[in-house]
């Protein structure tokens, strides 16, 4: 998937979870992609397990949260190395620095001491 791609879908789950009922003409105004592009976003959120569903506009199943996961300490570096990268771009999305802020929360003291 490419990194544009990729960087659209993780935004689109956000903007359902704070705008829930937003429509797919909404979301293709947003981002400047057609309806059909945005169709195939949430196809892929669907596929990676995420419950959306359109009701009324697009809206996160029970606006449930995304589950709880246990990361070590390689795979939460990993996960902030990219999401450091990210945040270097100048993109229009804020989710790469939201996520490494959240995520830098977790660091183990051993790493954050250096």
């Amino acid at each position: 998937m490419k990194l544009d791609r990729l960087l659209r879908v993780m935004s689109v789950v956000e903007i359902v979870r704070n705008k829930p009922g937003i429509t797919y003409q909404e979301l293709a105004e947003e981002f400047e992609v057609s309806e059909r592009t945005i169709r195939r976003d949430v196809n892929i959120i669907e596929d990676a397990g995420i419950p959306i569903k359109n009701c009324n506009g697009l809206r996160l199943v029970s606006d449930i949260e995304i589950p709880k996961v246990q990361l070590n300490s390689h795979e939460l570096i990993f996960l902030l190395l990219v999401t450091h990268f990210l945040s270097s771009y100048e993109l229009e999305s804020e989710v790469p620095d939201s996520m490494y802020k959240k995520l830098s929360k977790f660091l183990p003291k051993k790493i954050t001491s250096k």
